[in-house]
């Protein structure tokens, strides 16, 4: 985007492309500019749009600067900063403001920690408010300073009011009716925020943010300090990464600004200087290149004078002179376009990766939005069919609970520990589960038995029988079982009350035995 000092006579080209129209007849047809660049007579009305504006150039150039504008994301060329000044908080697609003013405020505060979209206005609100009632600088949102000398008045007056004039303060102002003008605590009242701005008030504060970050940030004050140190002896200023120099003026002594890469000023030292934007695309550049070449290419006319032996006169010198210095004028500045196409390419081949990388990861936000909804509308339910048979058993055959042989799990943990589904992060011993195991292999291998029958009542005790060994024979001690005698009701094997079946508690022909003792 390049800017020149001119006045109006705009008229849209594509791609929100400005250019100014001269109705002033050159050699080469019509100039690239409307109006002579006369302080006097240039117009000084509010513009119309933020590429009007001035403050908005400002601003931008002190982003690319000092380094803050690929900081801020979505902010590449200076068409992303008008946008976001001109469209309302529904409507803008990204965080461009939010970011510009986190990034300034974080220059002015940095003892600040967290700043985000949802805190910057208070605390925007509370510096500017600081600002306004304890410094005595002169801010965008005091009295402006007046445009013509008629209205300042002498440089010697002696008028009372000379004082209030100008960029100094009225005398005797209260601090707090000067807190009023803060813009956020007057839409703060309305119920509305910073973003109900319009894009004015917009580019007013962020050129104040700018002027206040030049002056009291001490990062940027000490990037400064750096560049303009003057105790270096191989100083060159025209060399300055931070300095706002010209690219060159045309034969109209207008003078052309690039906010892309090189730097161009105009005559700001005149009041009023109004910024006319004269924005180029590569073949648009190209094609003024070509005209400024053309122009500087010729040759001046041999000067003849009306005077007394074709003397000039000293008006006709000075339009000579005039008419030379704009053709030398024009090819310093095809040159100059000629160095700058390159950087355009190289710049517009970086806009083009950036937004490329924005839309891709917008893309993969959208994507994982959109799985995380899917995620959380299915149920934790597993869509794998339950099996209830384990092992080849079927859930007929066990009506009972089965018996674990681990110690201290109640019924309703009878099932096998082997059994029991594996619940994710629960912790699991292996010596446990190989006795485990172990055990219940055991009980595995015994056959089912039928249930228990009731026990059967108590016998008459009967008398016993005592054997009696001869001399010489060894006696055998303990006990051994004997037949009984009259078998009773309950001499079955479902009588031993523990069930033990290696014992031999039956005889040949099934009679159940009682014990003796022998000595």
């Amino acid at each position: 985007m390049s800017v020149a000092n001119g006045g109006s006579g705009e008229s849209s080209t594509p791609n929100g492309v400005v250019k100014g129209e001269s109705d002033q007849k050159s050699g080469n047809g019509k100039g690239p500019l409307a109006v002579e660049l006369s302080s006097s007579k240039a117009p000084s009305g509010v513009p119309e749009k933020p590429q009007d504006d001035w403050q908005v150039a400002y601003t931008w150039a002190f982003l690319v600067k000092f380094g803050l504008r690929d900081k801020i994301k979505g902010l590449e060329t200076p068409e992303d900063l008008e946008r976001c000044l001109t469209q309302p908080v529904a409507l803008r697609p990204d965080d461009v403001l939010e970011g510009i003013l986190i990034r300034f405020l974080a220059n002015l505060k940095p003892g600040i920690k967290q700043l985000r979209d949802d805190n910057i206005q208070s605390h925007l609100s509370s510096y500017i408010s600081d600002q306004l009632q304890h410094s005595n600088e002169f801010t965008v949102w005091d009295d402006p300073w007046p445009q013509h000398e008629d209205q300042r008045g002498a440089c010697c007056s002696t008028a009372p009011d000379r004082l209030e004039q100008g960029r100094l303060r009225p005398l005797g102002e209260d601090p707090k009716e000067r807190v009023k003008r803060n813009p956020i605590k007057q839409m703060e009242e309305k119920g509305q925020g910073i973003f109900e701005l319009d894009w004015q008030e917009r580019a007013k504060l962020l050129r104040q943010l700018v002027d206040w970050q030049l002056t009291h940030a001490e990062n940027i004050r000490q990037t400064i300090k750096e560049q303009h140190n003057m105790s270096k002896k191989a100083y060159d200023e025209l060399k300055n990464p931070i300095k706002l120099e010209p690219l060159g003026t045309d034969r109209k002594k207008v003078r052309i600004w690039s906010l892309d890469g090189e730097f161009a000023s105009g005559n700001p030292f005149k009041r009023p200087c109004p910024l006319v934007p004269y924005t180029f695309t590569r073949d648009e550049l190209q094609a003024e290149q070509e005209r400024f070449a053309a122009y500087g290419a010729e040759k001046a006319p041999k000067l003849i004078g009306s005077g007394p032996k074709g003397k000039p006169t000293k008006v006709e010198l000075r339009d000579h002179n005039k008419l030379v210095k704009g053709i030398q004028d024009e090819a310093k500045l095809a040159e100059k376009l000629a160095g700058l196409a390159p950087n355009v390419e190289k710049e517009e081949a970086r806009v083009q990766r950036v937004r490329k990388k924005i839309q891709q990861e917008a893309q993969n936000r959208a994507l994982f939005e959109m799985r995380n909804q899917e995620r959380s509308t299915r149920t934790r339910r597993s869509t794998q069919k339950v099996d209830y048979t384990y092992d080849g058993w079927d859930s007929e055959e066990d009506d009972e609970p089965r018996r674990s042989g681990r110690r201290g799990r109640g019924a309703a943990d009878s099932e096998p520990e082997s059994r029991r589904p594996v619940i994710p992060g629960e912790r699991r011993s292996a010596r446990v589960s190989a006795r485990q195991a172990m055990e219940e292999d055991e009980y595995e291998e015994q056959p089912t038995r039928s249930p228990t029958p009731p026990p059967s009542p108590p016998k008459e005790a009967k008398p016993t029988t005592r054997e009696v060994f001869p001399e010489g024979v060894k006696k055998v001690k303990g006990y051994a079982w004997v037949e009984d005698v009259d078998g009773g009701e309950g001499s079955d094997m479902g009588s031993q009350p523990n069930g033990d079946e290696n014992h031999a508690d039956s005889g040949v022909d099934g009679s159940k035995g009682e014990p003796i003792e022998i000595d």
